[in-house]
């Protein structure tokens, strides 16, 4: 009886103790990192991180891109802290510095060399038939600065416009039911507008490296979640070689995805440069980086056309540190 209740007893403790054990290793396991999201809008030039998804470079355990219809809805949750980075252009990232966000610029995704485009209805011939009529954008892109550079050089400004705001997935029926005269807009919404008829006016090739996309976040999750930007960077960087290496197999994935047809991708991408490592080297790890120069005219510009209210300080805003060990 004695030796049954010590048995008894001893299992007791042993069955106690093994509890413990479990409960201490469970808090010593460490929690697996939240995926650091990305929010991208419809772009030809930002196919690529979709691209390495799809080749399973990063997956969303670790990397989660969220498309948002339009650029405007990719700086809201952003700036709500509900995405740690987003796509957006220079122009639309100092807009967030300039609203002391601190965003922080870790990669340049493309620079835009006709892919930006003002077209008008097929009567008109130029930019001087824009004075005094209806021209729609959106007015949180970077349509309203390359409207300014056009038309600085027939010495018009956007006071000599009515502008009509609209979100990028507007474009089309605004202008078939003559809302507007004229777009400042992108791919794929473009090269529907001119098989349609529409006219060309002007586009981002008359501006050269003025308009670039880029991949941007907030400046602590460089320090918060670094092994996962670096796969997003090399993620990146890969998916530009396959497209290279491989492009009938990756235009495939794209166009499967996007729901453009082959030809149309192709064509979308003769007026974009997709920046691969040694790009991204050159304007951001230059001495001095051909991009922050560059930044510097722009917001000269800005200011001048009243799109910016004030100087923004360009020494954080570009934050290279990871890029110089994915690309060294």
């Amino acid at each position: 009886m004695f030796i049954s209740r010590l048995f008894i007893r001893l299992r007791h403790r042993l069955w106690t103790l093994f509890v413990l054990v479990l409960v201490f290793y469970a808090g010593c396991t460490p929690k697996p990192s939240p995926p650091f999201r990305i929010g991208t809008n419809i772009w030809v030039g930002y196919e690529p991180l979709f691209l390495a998804r799809n080749l399973g470079y990063f997956d969303d355990t670790n990397i989660q891109l969220i498309e948002y219809p339009t650029t405007t809805e990719v700086s809201r949750p952003w700036r709500n802290g509900a995405i740690e980075a987003g796509t957006l252009t220079v122009y639309e990232v100092l807009l967030l510095a300039e609203s002391g966000l601190n965003p922080s610029v870790i990669l340049v995704l493309d620079i835009s060399d006709g892919a930006d485009v003002i077209l008008g209805k097929p009567e008109l011939d130029s930019l001087a038939d824009l004075k005094g009529r209806r021209v729609g954008l959106e007015n949180s892109a970077v349509a309203p600065y390359l409207l300014s550079r056009a038309l600085q050089s027939i010495n018009l400004t956007v006071a000599d416009l009515e502008i009509v705001s609209l979100k990028a997935d507007e474009h089309e029926n605004a202008f078939a039911e003559d809302k507007v005269v004229a777009l400042v807009t992108y791919e794929p919404f473009s090269s529907r507008l001119l098989a349609a008829g529409a006219s060309h006016l002007f586009d981002s090739s008359e501006i050269p490296n003025e308009i670039v996309d880029v991949l941007f976040v907030h400046s602590y999750n460089l320090e918060e979640q670094p092994e996962q930007v670096k796969i997003l960077l090399t993620g990146w960087f890969r998916a530009l070689d396959y497209l290279e290496k491989e492009p009938g197999d990756a235009t495939q994935l794209i166009v499967q995805r996007t729901g453009l047809s082959k030809e149309a991708f192709l064509a979308s991408l003769k007026g974009l440069r997709l920046a691969g490592m040694e790009e991204n080297r050159t304007l951001l790890l230059g001495q001095p980086p051909p991009l922050l120069t560059a930044t510097q005219r722009m917001i000269e510009i800005l200011l001048e056309q009243r799109l910016l209210r004030q100087e923004i300080d360009l020494a954080p805003l570009f934050a290279k540190q990871l890029l110089e060990e994915v690309a060294p």
